[in-house]
């Protein structure tokens, strides 16, 4: 797994970041670049944790799922029509004790742009975020340390709750890469 963190304040931006390590069994690696991948026209960007799978096709297909891009809904229907052409995991659930097929993708993914934060689940349900968002195994961990930091500046408290993460949890690690979109 891993760490993605967002702080979003409305009228200035939104300042995102992760962890940058990788694990697979009980090996592990970093990359430089952390888990994010951003839009060609730099408006938006989505974090992935979970499956790598997940984030190497989302990057291959960022200029199809982020072209004028709308909104959330949006870039939902399109992840999962860009996914469902990789024939991408496809898991049996059950639903009322019936077995059912629905799309999933493996991981927990948080979309950004200047006006808000997305949390995009595994059945590309979408939930909206206040103002501060985290996911990840870290996760519990940088929320509480971003909210043990309100009162700081955005950057700051991205940089705690990813620092928390790392600190604690077993499958974050390495540095840390933070980012902004502004309006």
């Amino acid at each position: 797994m891993t760490t993605l963190v967002a702080v979003h304040t409305p009228g200035k931006g939104v300042v995102f970041g992760s962890d940058t390590q990788y694990t697979r069994g009980n090996s592990k690696t970093h990359s430089p670049h952390g888990k994010w991948v951003i839009s060609p026209d730099g408006r938006w960007a989505v974090g992935c944790s979970g499956t790598l799978r997940t984030m190497n096709i989302i990057k291959a297909e960022s200029e199809i799922i982020f072209d004028k891009l709308h909104d959330p809904f949006d870039f939902a229907q399109r992840l999962q029509s860009v996914l469902d052409e990789y024939k991408f995991s496809l898991k049996a659930k059950m639903d009322d004790e019936e077995l059912s097929r629905h799309p999933s993708f493996d991981c927990g993914l948080l979309l950004v742009s200047a006006h808000g934060i997305w949390e995009i689940g595994y059945d590309f349900a979408i939930l909206q975020h206040e103002s501060v968002a985290a996911a990840g195994s870290g996760s519990d961990f940088a929320l509480g340390a971003l909210h043990a930091t309100k009162t700081k500046r955005p950057k700051d408290r991205v940089t705690a709750g990813l620092l928390a993460a790392v600190t604690l949890d077993t499958y974050s690690g390495g540095s840390m890469v933070i980012g902004e979109i502004k309006p």
